[in-house]
Parts: structure tokens; C-alpha cells; sequence
């Protein structure tokens, strides 16, 4: 039993699932008592927060996907970064143990960076954050709890940014299931708190003060836990203000344009929240929200087989053994696909009887918009794992593509929502992905790994079902031993 637990603990997909499925845990305990202690304004309002921590979110600015993809290279033994797809394609000179040098000048440069990033975050949420929440709370009267709860997502939000950067470093150097397995126990005392306060009929300031303190928490963990990797290994740090403009050189390229995608792609996924958020009508709005939060939770989980793994990847993308790639890829997306296609459909067919089970009067949207929701979020998927394949060569060609599509999406929502309301803010969505997003990260992919169509789908569904029978038979195996 002891040995099976250590597997458990230290396998990423696990640990990633564990984290997500606590966060599941929150959504089955705590929203039914959400939507019934509180009021349509607070319960828009906690719908709202994914959205403005996602807009917080863009003030990391691309820098936390690039600071994954240098540690990965440095604890390969890289010697440099690749500035771009021609430079990953010349030989790179590895050795057979870490870049600890790099790894030291790496740390402590993006102490001035994220230095950086704490001001630009201030500045984001005190214009555009107030923006989205503000017709709420006018709404509701300017009540100085909800301004009380905003001033708390403030300060929660520079907590996330600095996790993004200490996370960074530890999905880089391959503790991902170290990172999700604390995540997950912090997140079910949050839930277990959280479910106490509202128990209290404590008002929603306490649950934001609760997600403040988790905050806080997992950023000193994930800090301490890389500094203790860097001292065990010998690492010197540089000065606290050490910056090595030869490493920015190297990852902001990528880093800025990966930063203009994000604020695309966030247009892109809460463009719709936004647009809903201005109307007048709180109900739909709830409803809204809600719809979009289970879907988006539908996709986290299933996302976890690919993305746990991707310190795997960008490591094999270093090494260039392209059969050997092929194999690892289409295994992970096999299982992230797979298991998003069955989430989908399970949600759509049985979501509102379990939401009436559970005596929750809000439901999801209509058959029909729904399906156009799970659609785009199936194809947005695909893409954007194709999308961190290519990008783990350092090239970002994605900028134009991202921001247009967020743009066209918001404008668009905005000309059609008051005439066809969210029929037209859904169809504006999926139309204006499938111009370029949907297929562009796709073809880059296949280019770069040596795929086509019909080889893309061979090896995804042969080597995903190999990948099943084998562990089926594991199983199968170990069972009839004991």
C-alpha cells in the first residue's frame, strides 16, 4: 500500500486530475449552498471572478508558458534557449546534467521581470477589472461588501501572478505531481471552509478572504520548494537584482507574443462573460455564467493527461527524436481528447437532471446553444495543444490570428447580443475561431513533427487504444496476483 500511495503521489496526471476534481469537489458542495444563500447579484458576482482573475492573469504577459519551456531546456542540459524555429532546428549542445548556471541566472533575472509584471497588473485591475464588475455593483447599489470582496481579488490576484512564476519553475524542472498534490489538499480545506461560511450565512467576503489565505499559502510552498531544489543541487543564486539580458533576449520573443495571444485568447473564451455581464437581466446572466463555468471545468479535467506532461514533451522536443514524440503525443491526446469528447456529451445528456438532484433551480443553457458551446470548446482544445507543441520551438506565430479572432468576438457579441441574444453571441464565437484559430496551430504542428492527416490519425487512435490495453492488463494482471 505504502509503495502503490508514493506512485499515486508522484504521477502528474494524477495529481493534476486530484487538483481539478477538488476543484469539482468545490462546484458539488459549495455551489448548490451559493445558489441558495445568496442573492442573483453576489451569485453573478462569483461567477464574475474567474473572469477577472483570468484578465489578472494577462499580466504575466506570456512569461510563465516561456520560463516552462527554458527550465525544461536548462535542466536538459541546453547550453542556450532558442530564440525561434530555425534555431531549434540547428544542433543545440546538451550535456548529460542540468544547466545549473542557467538555471541560477534564469531565477534571478525574472525577479526583475516580475517585478514588472506586478505593475502592469495594478494598472489592468484598476481600469478593465472595475469596468466588468461595475454595472453589477451599481445594480445592487455600490454595497461596500462587493467593493470589499474586489479590494480581496486584488490582492489575490498578485498572489496568482507570483505563483505563475514559482509554478513555472516547478513544472520546468518535473514536480508537477508535487505542485497539484499540495494544490489539492490546500483546495479541500478551501472547500470544506468554504461550505462551513456558508453554512454561517457569512456573506461573500469571507469566501474571496478564504481564497486569499489558499493563495498566499500555495505561493509559499511552491517558492520554498524551488529553493530548497536549488540548494540541494549546489545552485548558487545571483544577486536578487541580478539580469541577464542575453536570457530575456532569448525567451521575450516568444514571451511577448505568447502575452498578445493570451489577451486574444481571453477575449476569445470570456469575451461572451463580458458581453453578458452588461445586460440588465441578472438571471441570465447567472444562468450564463454557470453554463460556462461547468463547461470550462469539463475542459480543465479532461485537458490534464497533455498538460501534466508537457515537461515530457518540451524535454523530447530538445532531444528531436521525432518517431519517438509522434508516439508520446498522440498517446497524451488520444486520452485528453478522448475523455473531453465523453464529458461533453455525459454533461449535455444528464447535466440538468443531476442539477435537479441536487435541487438547483439554475440550468443549463438551451440543447442547442450548448451543443455550439461544446463544439467550439472541443476544437478550441485540439488547437491548443497543437499550439504548445509548436510552441515549445520558442517561434509564437499566433499574435495576429489571437487578437483578431478576441476582437471580432467581443465586437461582434456586442452588434449581435441584443437582437439574438446568446444564439448570436455563440455563433459569433465559433465562426470567428474556425476562420483561423481552429485549424492554423494544427498545421504548424503537423509540419514540425513530420505528421499528416491520416498519420496524425492513425497514431492517435492506434498507440491511444495500445496505451489502454496495456494498462488495462496491468491491472488485469496485478489483480489476479493478489
Amino acid at each position: 500500500m505504502p509503495k502503490l500511495l508514493s506512485k499515486i503521489l508522484k504521477n502528474p496526471t494524477l495529481m493534476t486530475w486530484s487538483s481539478y476534481f477538488i476543484q469539482f469537489g468545490s462546484g458539488v458542495f459549495v455551489l448548490p449552498l451559493i445558489l441558495s444563500k445568496f442573492s442573483q447579484i453576489d451569485i453573478s458576482f462569483w461567477f464574475l471572478i474567474g473572469t477577472i482573475l483570468g484578465m489578472a492573469k494577462l499580466a504575466d504577459s506570456g512569461f510563465g508558458p516561456t520560463l516552462v519551456r527554458a527550465v525544461s531546456y536548462y535542466k536538459a542540459g541546453s547550453e542556450t534557449l532558442p530564440k525561434n524555429v530555425e534555431e531549434y532546428k540547428k544542433d543545440v549542445t546538451t550535456s548529460s546534467t542540468p544547466n545549473f548556471s542557467g538555471l541560477s541566472e534564469l531565477l534571478s533575472t525574472t525577479n526583475v521581470i516580475y517585478t514588472i509584471v506586478s505593475s502592469f497588473l495594478a494598472l489592468i485591475l484598476l481600469t478593465g477589472g472595475i469596468m466588468i464588475i461595475w454595472n453589477l455593483i451599481s445594480m445592487a447599489g455600490h454595497p461596500f461588501y462587493l467593493w470589499f470582496a474586489y479590494g480581496m481579488l486584488v490582492v489575490n490576484s498578485f498572489m496568482t501572478i507570483q505563483t505563475i512564476r514559482w509554478g513555472s519553475f516547478m513544472t520546468g524542472l518535473n514536480f508537477v505531481a508535487e505542485m497539484n498534490g499540495f494544490k489539492s489538499f490546500i483546495g479541500a480545506i478551501k472547500v470544506l471552509l468554504f461550505v462551513i461560511l456558508l453554512l454561517l450565512d457569512l456573506k461573500i467576503t469571507y469566501l474571496i478572504g478564504v481564497m486569499l489565505v489558499e493563495s498566499m499559502v500555495i505561493f509559499l510552498y511552491l517558492r520554498n520548494y524551488v529553493f530548497r531544489w536549488y540548494h540541494k543541487n549546489g545552485i548558487k543564486l545571483k544577486k536578487k537584482w541580478y539580469f541577464n539580458k542575453e536570457i530575456f533576449k532569448s525567451i521575450w520573443p516568444a514571451t511577448w507574443k505568447t502575452g498578445g495571444i493570451f489577451w486574444g485568447n481571453y477575449l476569445t473564451t470570456s469575451g461572451n462573460s463580458i458581453i453578458i455581464a452588461q445586460i440588465s437581466d441578472v438571471k441570465l446572466i447567472a444562468s450564463f455564467l454557470f453554463t460556462q463555468r461547468i463547461l470550462m471545468f469539463v475542459r480543465r479535467v479532461s485537458e490534464a493527461p497533455f498538460w501534466a506532461n508537457l515537461p515530457i514533451i518540451y524535454n523530447l522536443m530538445a532531444g528531436k527524436n521525432l518517431p519517438l514524440i509522434r508516439k508520446k503525443l498522440s498517446e497524451l491526446i488520444f486520452l485528453t481528447l478522448g475523455l473531453l469528447i465523453f464529458s461533453l456529451l455525459f454533461t449535455g445528456a444528464f447535466g440538468n437532471d443531476l442539477l435537479s438532484i441536487l435541487n438547483i433551480d439554475t440550468r443549463l443553457v438551451p440543447t442547442f446553444i450548448f451543443t455550439i458551446m461544446a463544439i467550439s470548446i472541443l476544437l478550441e482544445e485540439n488547437a491548443t495543444i497543437h499550439q504548445g507543441i509548436y510552441t515549445s520551438t520558442n517561434h509564437v506565430p499566433f499574435l495576429i490570428p489571437a487578437l483578431a479572432t478576441g476582437v471580432l468576438i467581443l465586437g461582434g457579441g456586442f452588434l449581435v447580443v441584443n437582437k439574438f441574444g446568446l444564439i448570436g453571441i455563440v455563433l459569433v464565437q465559433i465562426i470567428a475561431q474556425t476562420l483561423v484559430n481552429f485549424w492554423y496551430p494544427v498545421w504548424l504542428s503537423f509540419k514540425l513533427v513530420k505528421w499528416n492527416l491520416s498519420g496524425y490519425l492513425l497514431d492517435v487512435i492506434r498507440n491511444g487504444s495500445l496505451l489502454i490495453s496495456r494498462n488495462i492488463k496491468i491491472v488485469a494482471v496485478k489483480f489476479q496476483t493478489k
